[in-house]
């Protein structure tokens, strides 16, 4: 039996999560609040020790792994597996929620007619993402994961959906930017064992480890 934890972190705020764009895998630099984010979330998970570290391949989610990695003196390495659900050729568009089309595809992520993904695709994608971090795994690892929120809500629906709690069923981001969740993989058995929480929320609770 194998028993992997993973400590999941969404990259710091961007310039089109501020303009409130749909990001996907078109990328966009952190914002200054969106590097003193991922340093608060550095002096979170500065006490925790891993194992190893993969992240996204896009440079938002690269650049927040650098700094929290920096005090453990390790580096993340790039899977690709990890990166953003694709908007296709909306990626970039400004969210309008009064367009009963746009409220339609974002309701029911339906993309992959615009050259990005639907929930089957990128579902299949998560499964095989986690049956390579599981062989490449040693039982009780701990390993950091920095990716988006998009692919947060999709793992979840994906690998624990049976586990999880009644209040993140209906939150449309279920992970801030910079924010923690922990969840463990047993034999192929996943369930979410703490958060998501954000920075402050993640060091009250772990304030005396």
């Amino acid at each position: 039996m194998k028993t992997i934890y993973y400590y999941y972190v969404r990259h710091g705020e961007t310039v089109f999560n501020l303009e409130n764009r749909m990001q996907g895998i078109t990328d966009s630099p952190l914002t200054s609040k969106g590097i003193e984010q991922i340093l608060q979330t550095t002096e979170a998970l500065r006490n925790q020790s891993f194992n190893s570290a993969y992240t996204s391949p896009l440079p938002r989610t690269i650049q927040t792994a650098k700094l929290i990695l920096e005090p453990h003196h390790m580096h993340a390495k790039i899977f690709d597996s990890l990166r953003e659900f694709s908007y296709g050729s909306w990626d970039g568009n400004i969210k309008n929620e009064s367009d009963p089309e746009y409220q339609y595809r974002f309701s029911n992520d339906l993309f992959d007619d615009l050259g990005g993904e639907n929930p089957t695709i990128i579902q299949q994608r998560i499964q095989n993402a986690f049956s390579e971090l599981r062989k490449l795994s040693h039982d009780q690892d701990k390993v950091l994961l920095v990716s988006h929120g998009a692919y947060f809500r999709h793992l979840l629906f994906s690998l624990m959906k049976e586990n999880i709690p009644d209040e993140l069923l209906h939150r449309e981001c279920l992970i801030g930017n910079g924010g923690i969740a922990v969840f463990k993989d047993e034999d192929g058995n996943f369930s979410l064992v703490e958060g998501p929480l954000n920075q402050a929320e993640y060091m009250n609770r772990h304030a005396n480890d």
